[in-house]
């Protein structure tokens, strides 16, 4: 079975894409929601059901952190839905969104990380006042 044969099928088995990124950050392995395929943001498809994460869900999982593995929460390919507001949040982990589409933008004010990585993410807005990160903020492009 190919990786994204097998991703389908733990979707499929777990019931939503936000509990497949709950048991990837576990396990510390990227979810790759566009299976490793390049990204068109013209594509209509893009963002459907099947690639949509709750913004909520990422922040659950990084104030969440003793269930996470330490290598922290990566993600690809997926649409976040709803602002990424991790303001006040205080974690560990690294937080990595490739080739994402944050329509919400990002609220990192006051947070502590490790490190956010964004590289090929389209960002509506990012406000990252008086936010704290011990390794890199990367911004996309």
């Amino acid at each position: 079975m190919t990786a994204a044969g097998s991703a389908r099928a733990e979707r499929e088995r777990l019931g939503s894409v936000d509990a497949l990124l709950w048991e990837y950050a576990r396990r510390g392995e990227e979810l790759d929601l566009a299976a490793g395929m390049d990204i068109d943001w013209d594509d209509p498809g893009y963002g459907t059901a099947d690639r949509s994460v709750s913004a909520d869900t990422v922040r659950d999982l990084l104030r969440n952190a003793a269930a996470l593995d330490p290598r922290g929460v990566r993600l690809r390919g997926a649409r976040l839905v709803g602002t990424l507001d991790v303001e006040g949040v205080s974690t560990g982990f690294i937080l990595v969104l490739r080739d994402c589409d944050l329509p919400g933008g990002v609220v990192a004010r006051d947070a502590v990380a490790v490190a956010l990585r964004m590289p090929g993410c389209r960002l509506s807005l990012a406000t990252l006042f008086v936010a704290g990160f011990t390794g890199a903020v990367r911004r996309p492009g």
